[in-house]
């Protein structure tokens, strides 16, 4: 896979502040994989998080505390606009479980914290599911959850993940990410996780939009992605 390396204005679109963005892969609307300046230090900072809040569960989520995002922040493509995404958790999934599927707010910006080689799968569905999977919509949380889903389950917990889920089979795209890899992520689409093939546990940073309402489109724009 050939690998475009461009520079991009940082948020403020300030001409004398750019960051080097390497763009790996654009999956259009499902999501965009690259690199940015300073992604490494922030991963090692999450890999050296996810050690100190690990708790004794199959799966577990520490919600980064205000000094913890800032220091996110000020290391990457959000620097000049911290107030974009001021929500930020690391989700930890032991070997073999999937999550059941689900949609969240429109976009996410996820760093790949741990993970053994590709083997860690995420999935996007046809919208025409939500007719057969029976769901029902949380305004606290902006998801749409298989009816029945309780997110004050177990603090710390995510019970979104289970290890006996069968998951649909009418997939509209699949993906394989790698550790350090920034994903802009679609997640007002229907998708899941698998962790099959996994032996390891797999840690992911979810950054969550201030501006839930802000679609995957704009997100991409503000990135500049559109300008490659």
């Amino acid at each position: 896979m050939q690998i475009r390396i461009m520079q991009v204005r940082a948020l403020s679109r300030t001409p004398n502040n750019n960051m080097k963005i390497v763009m790996i892969e654009d999956c259009s609307p499902y999501y965009v994989r690259f690199r940015h300046e300073g992604s490494e230090e922030i991963i090692k900072m999450l890999q050296k998080l996810v050690v100190l809040h690990k708790k004794p569960l199959d799966a577990f989520t520490h919600y980064l505390t205000t000094d913890e995002n800032r220091k996110v922040v000020s290391l990457g493509p959000m620097r000049d606009n911290p107030e974009m995404c001021t929500k930020m958790a690391i989700i930890t999934i032991p070997p073999g479980a999937v999550s059941t599927i689900h949609s969240d707010v429109q976009w996410h910006l996820n760093y790949i914290v741990n993970q053994e080689g590709a083997n860690g799968v995420v999935n996007w569905y046809d919208p025409a599911l939500f007719n057969q999977y029976p769901m029902e919509y949380l305004e606290k949380n902006k998801q749409w959850v298989p009816t029945g889903y309780d997110p004050r389950l177990k603090p710390g917990y995510n019970p979104k993940v289970d290890i006996k889920y069968t998951p649909p089979t009418n997939t509209l795209i699949s993906a394989r990410f790698l550790e350090g890899d920034v994903i802009l992520f679609n997640s007002s689409l229907l998708h899941d996780f698998q962790n099959r093939s996994i032996t390891q546990e797999r840690s992911v940073m979810i950054s969550v939009p201030a501006d839930t309402n802000s679609t995957f489109e704009q997100a991409k724009e503000y990135f500049k992605f559109n300008s490659l």
